[in-house]
């Protein structure tokens, strides 16, 4: 699930693998943009995910895929610099 603690409208279009240090944070596109309209957010099928093609945002070449419980980030516009969307790990897969 992608949240915020404030309405949208919000525009995905990438993802962002935080990681621990530098060397391993990555992006990922989404296939298409993802719109969250408020504060109940949107979700991800996990097959999208699983197909998403991560770089290192040092590097740009390709990294492993996320796993359970990595810290991941979206890249969004139409939100205040403050505001953070979170992806999570839930029932079923990513959301």
């Amino acid at each position: 699930m992608l949240y915020s603690l404030s309405d949208g409208p919000y525009i995905v279009t990438h993802l962002v693998h935080t990681g621990e240090t530098e060397a391993e944070k990555a992006v990922a596109a989404l296939p298409g943009p993802l719109a969250i309209i408020d504060s109940r957010g949107a979700s991800i099928d996990t097959a999208v995910l699983d197909h998403l093609v991560w770089r290192s945002a040092i590097s740009g070449r390709k990294t492993a895929r996320i796993k359970p419980g990595d810290a991941v980030e979206a890249l969004f516009s139409g939100a205040r610099l403050r505001d953070k969307l979170r992806l999570v790990q839930g029932r079923g897969g990513w959301r």
